[in-house]
């Protein structure tokens, strides 16, 4: 009986170094686009590239790969030995730091322009960045920024030529009415620092509140008492302007225009007045024309 255990705890153990051995030796290759980062600038100077990620293959085993990803991977390269400038610079092994057991394949692209220059700080303009649609209806009336300009330091080169520098996104997805709030300002390559830091954003929010025209429009003729008939309509349509929320008049689905004959009770001829029905919320701006002229007969 004690054998026999012994032999079951035997036979688990080498399922177990087998299942490892097998896991280990089979391998998976994985690609990842991967940031470059850059140490020991020089003081006062800012290195930065065009090429932003560089896309990383790697090789390992297959278990290992399984919660691999592009966190697990460091593309640093050591500017030391480096003064400012512009340096065409081959990305080496060494750059790429990756766990262990984890092996580099290749990177792409090897080669990359860095260029190298003093810090420089400009007062720019900023520019609100908005994401999202308002409700349908409304619109931005204006938007005010406190400070209107901040303070940024990057490269000189960059610098220079910067005339705005934009806040981090704002959601305004639903919104319908004013807020104000408080947001950062975007750094990043080319502005590494901002002063203020962030700035105070107020939007006011208002319906919008258009014109809408509609032409040759028909009409309906109401109330008419049975002993007459109508003879001749002139003119048979007419045009319409009306005034309200744009989420109004995109819908004017129960729109509907009539002229009332109640009021009929002899032969002849009437000018009668075009009337407006089913457009609640919404003002009518102009009939053209306001008056239709009817001939009725018994």
């Amino acid at each position: 009986m004690i054998n026999n255990n012994i032999l079951k705890i035997i036979s688990v153990i080498i399922a177990v170094i087998v299942w490892f051995i097998v896991a280990t030796s089979e391998q998976q290759e994985v690609s990842f686009y991967v940031p470059i980062k850059f140490k020991n600038e020089g003081e006062g100077l800012k290195a930065f590239t065009d090429t932003n990620l560089i896309s990383v293959l790697v090789k390992g085993p297959k278990i290992s790969m399984k919660n691999f990803t592009f966190n697990d991977i460091k593309i640093e390269v050591d500017l030391s030995n480096f003064q400012s400038g512009e340096y065409l610079y081959r990305i080496k092994p060494t750059d790429v730091m990756l766990p262990s057991g984890i092996h580099l394949i290749r990177a792409e692209p090897q080669d990359i322009k860095i260029i190298i220059d003093k810090l420089g700080k400009k007062t720019v303009k900023v520019l609100p960045t908005f994401i999202g649609e308002l409700k349908d209806g409304y619109k931005i009336s204006s938007v005010t920024i406190t400070p209107s300009h901040v303070t940024v330091s990057g490269t000189s080169k960059k610098i220079k030529v910067l005339e705005s520098v934009e806040t981090l996104p704002i959601n305004i997805s639903g919104v319908d009415a004013s807020l104000k709030q408080k947001v950062g300002i975007k750094v990043g390559e080319i502005i590494t620092d901002a002063k203020p830091n962030e700035v105070q954003i107020e939007l006011k929010v208002v319906e919008n509140i258009i014109v809408k025209n509609l032409n040759n429009l028909s009409f309906v003729l109401e109330n008419l008492n049975p002993h007459f008939k109508v003879i001749r309509i002139n003119p048979d349509r007419v045009d319409l302007s009306v005034r309200g929320r744009s989420d109004k008049l995109n819908s004017l689905d129960n729109l509907k225009l009539f002229v009332d004959l109640s009021k009929i009770n002899r032969d002849g001829i009437y000018e009668l007045p075009v009337k407006v029905a089913g457009i609640e919320g919404v003002d009518v701006v102009d009939i053209t024309p306001s008056r239709i002229k009817i001939e009725v007969r018994r």
